[in-house]
């Protein structure tokens, strides 16, 4: 991605709808593009990027559509369905506040009472609060050029796998306490 931030600065167009121009245009062609593109300007020297991390037959071009790979971290469903619930029990959160706000405190204790989800508002947010230490901890490992590429995709698999295992813990306490 970080090519295309070089593209979008020279050009002065965003890189997220680069990104998305590309992809929608080309679907998994595009990604083909920008992976050609990333080697032609490493290759001009206009960007020098921190060494990858090292490369599964996962990750090769035309493989990676026939291979399965176990989705970790932001991409996993652990995580995904722990940002669900997030916003739902952050959109509870408002809402009650809202109806005490208003002086309607009854009002705001039975929208709790159907809504409990508001309960964990609390410790979802802490939670939250890891996922994002996590994924700076990500961004430091993935930009690092001390880092050996074999070790730095086993420090990124780490990491990965720490948030989607807290997240598939979170879902599972919430679960068992009859909250989901």
């Amino acid at each position: 991605m970080k090519k295309i931030e070089k593209i979008g600065e020279t050009i002065k167009y965003s890189p997220a709808k680069i990104d998305n121009l590309v992809s929608g245009y080309t679907a998994g062609l595009g990604k083909y593009a920008i992976e050609m593109s990333d080697k032609l300007l490493k290759g001009l020297g206009i960007v020098s990027p921190p060494p990858a991390p090292a490369k599964t037959a996962a990750d090769m071009p035309f493989l990676k559509a026939f291979l399965i790979r176990e989705p970790i971290g932001s991409s996993s469903e652990s995580v995904n369905k722990f940002y669900e619930y997030y916003d739902k029990a952050n959109q509870v959160k408002t809402a009650v506040t809202a109806l005490a706000e208003k002086g309607q405190a009854e009002q705001a204790v039975n929208y709790l009472k159907k809504h409990p989800e508001g309960f964990y508002v609390k410790g979802l947010n802490k939670i939250a609060r890891t996922f994002s230490e996590l994924r700076q901890k990500r961004d430091v490992v993935f930009n690092a050029r001390d880092i050996d590429p074999d070790q730095k995709k086993k420090a990124l698999d780490a990491l990965d796998k720490i948030m989607t295992e807290m997240a598939r813990q979170t879902l599972e306490l919430i679960k068992t306490s009859g909250q989901t």
